[in-house]
């Protein structure tokens, strides 16, 4: 069975400019940024610090309720364990930052993210140090 490590609230914003300039204000430092076009600052998923919290924001469109991002020691075995339950799957797919993901809805279309660092891609993401 898949060891899930650490969960990571994903919060939906409609300008990454706007956010930046919230979470800042809150003491957070953003600490990486990926943005689908590096011209333009929409869409874009934005990880920001303070001490020990740390919040993933994204403005990407299509998201609706929460989404949750967890992270999983084997994507694969996750996968065979959902399948197996009859649990409907979106994905996996290879990210362009280095990770492998699956997701799931619930019935009131809150997504949940599971990924794994891609063997690929090792290094060009680091997953949440283990608790």
């Amino acid at each position: 069975m898949a060891r899930c490590s650490v969960a990571i609230p994903v919060v939906h914003v409609s300008s990454a400019e706007a956010a930046a300039i919230f979470f800042q204000s809150l003491g957070f430092t953003q600490t990486s940024v990926y943005r689908a076009d590096r011209a333009k600052p929409d869409p874009a998923y934005t990880l920001y610090v303070r001490d020990e919290a740390k919040l993933h924001v994204s403005s990407f469109a299509g998201v609706s309720g929460m989404n949750i991002y967890i992270w999983v020691d084997d994507l694969e075995a996750l996968r065979q364990e959902f399948v197996g339950r009859g649990i409907p799957i979106i994905g996996p797919f290879d990210q362009t930052w280095g990770t492998r993901e699956l997701s799931v809805r619930d019935s009131d279309r809150n997504t949940f993210c599971f990924g794994q660092q891609s063997p690929l891609a090792a290094g060009v993401h680091e997953p949440e140090p283990k608790p």
